[in-house]
């Protein structure tokens, strides 16, 4: 009985760490996007300028 409510334990504390991993990356990655985007919308404006 003890074992499997550690077992339990460790697997949520995993899955909390996984989901803080995940959502750091996903933060990362939306500023990427927003950078790229942003940078996109910089070059059409000089293409539009030209």
């Amino acid at each position: 009985m003890k074992a499997s409510g550690l077992k339990v334990k460790v697997s949520v504390v995993g899955t909390w760490l996984a989901e803080k991993r995940l959502n750091r990356l996903t933060r990362k990655a939306n500023q990427l996007a927003t950078a790229l985007e942003r940078a996109a919308a910089a070059m059409e404006k000089l293409n539009d300028e030209r």
